[in-house]
């Protein structure tokens, strides 16, 4: 399966679904998104969106990868790695008590960006978050 052989947001899914699989032992797919399970969570999502922007661009999707954080990691080290952080940034949602990690992207109508870029990155995202947090 190839990336610019893809279309649809089920299309991207299931590319996605098969990567993940030679990484995760324990995978679950639900609706519009991949839920990886090791010592965390870790979720791939895509979600269509389809609206047209103030400016008149259409934003066709929108990429998540997610990765929620043990209860134990250090406010300090979040703050630290929030400065250093390119494609994600640590986020805290006090309503669930919990730190999330997060990658996210947008597609745009007549790109194909998403192709070239964004599930790349956020496949390498969901697949190293994890690694990156259990090192720390």
């Amino acid at each position: 399966m190839n990336l610019n052989e893809l279309n649809s947001t089920d299309d991207f899914l299931q590319y996605a679904e098969k990567l993940l699989k030679n990484f995760y032992q324990n995978i679950k797919r639900e609706k519009n998104k991949i839920v990886c399970k090791t010592n965390i969570t870790t979720e791939f999502i895509i979600d269509d969106i389809n609206k047209k922007t103030h400016d008149g661009f259409v934003l066709k999707r929108c990429y998540s990868a997610i990765t929620t954080l043990p209860k134990n990691l250090d406010i300090n080290i979040i703050a630290v790695m929030n400065n250093f952080s390119a494609l994600s940034s640590f986020v805290l949602f006090k309503d669930e008590q919990k730190i999330k990690y997060i990658n996210r992207f947008y597609e745009y109508e007549g790109e194909n960006i998403h192709k070239l870029f964004l599930i790349p990155s956020l496949l390498t995202a969901a697949i190293s978050n994890e690694r990156i947090i259990n090192q720390i």
